[in-house]
């Protein structure tokens, strides 16, 4: 019984993670660009997780300055994903967005083993063929795909490998969840709001709807959802709560299909699907 509430905590995590093109493209539709919307979520994410800090965990915020500059480190690479990220769902859709922001797993195991010396096997070769192999066909796909949307799609991935990956190697992931997200919230709003004036896309009108629903998608992904799946991790352990997170891209894809109508073709389903084996199969066979 407890695994199975552990199971469902998983799952909604990754389903509140899949509806986040949902919201953005929404919030898009009120003349924001992906930097507004990314500043903003930082910017609001940053105050709401310093009251959850300061007056619910009632952690210590402050840190020593030399894990502040290793923060600052991981944290362009995660302001650089989410960036990536809402970019592409300007040029691709968003089922299939997700579905190549999934090659981080992969991409991690080929950084690990370049950062840290962790040796390769055969199940991460298969698991780097089978993504290539995602990423082929959806090039070759008949539904004209965005060339320039699938590159910064699996960039957005590769920048998250980046995160992951030098997160652990700095030791970041002992911090308490909450405080090391309140830090990467922090840097990453500068980070995004330096890079803004030279987009020449500033924002003028801000909109209450829009701001409404920027709210909504920062508490749904910075709070809810990490909330949901620490949760679900600490009842069902990694490999299951990892395995479960695919239903984030899923979730994407059916949202795609129902709310914007987006195309689904045979080359594209055995891209998304040659994708997501090559997650399951990375995650449901690795050792704790």
């Amino acid at each position: 019984m407890k695994n199975k509430i552990g199971a469902v905590y998983s799952v909604l995590s990754a389903m509140l993670f899949g509806l986040t093109p949902l919201l953005a493209k929404i919030i898009y539709g009120y003349g924001y660009t992906s930097f507004l919307v990314a500043f903003l979520r930082f910017a609001i994410g940053t105050v709401v997780l310093f009251i959850v800090v300061k007056f619910h965990n009632k952690q210590k915020i402050l840190l020593p300055k030399k894990q502040l500059l290793l923060i600052l480190a991981v944290s362009f690479f995660y302001a650089t994903m989410i960036l990536l990220m809402y970019s592409a769902y300007d040029y691709i859709d968003s089922g299939l967005t997700t579905t190549l922001h999934f090659t981080y797993p992969v991409f991690v195991i080929i950084m690990a083993a370049v950062i840290m010396h962790k040796g390769l096997n055969k199940r991460h070769i298969i698991c780097t063929v089978l993504a290539i192999a995602g990423i082929v066909f959806l090039n070759n796909s008949t539904s004209a795909v965005n060339y320039y949307g699938v590159a910064i799609a699996v960039l957005s991935g590769l920048s998250y490998a980046f995160y992951i990956v030098l997160t652990e190697k700095f030791k970041l992931d002992s911090l308490p969840v909450f405080v090391l997200s309140f830090w990467i919230s922090l840097f990453s709003a500068f980070i995004v709001g330096a890079i803004m004036p030279f987009t020449h896309i500033l924002p003028i009108d801000l909109n209450p709807k829009a701001i409404g629903l920027i709210i909504l998608l920062t508490l749904t992904t910075n709070l809810f959802a990490i909330v949901l799946f620490q949760k679900g991790l600490s009842i069902c352990g990694g490999v299951q709560a990892s395995l479960l997170s695919t239903f984030e891209p899923l979730t994407s894809v059916v949202v795609g299909l129902t709310v914007f109508n987006e195309n689904l073709t045979l080359n594209v389903f055995i891209g998304i699907t040659l994708i997501l084996s090559s997650t399951v199969i990375l995650v449901i066979y690795k050792k704790e």
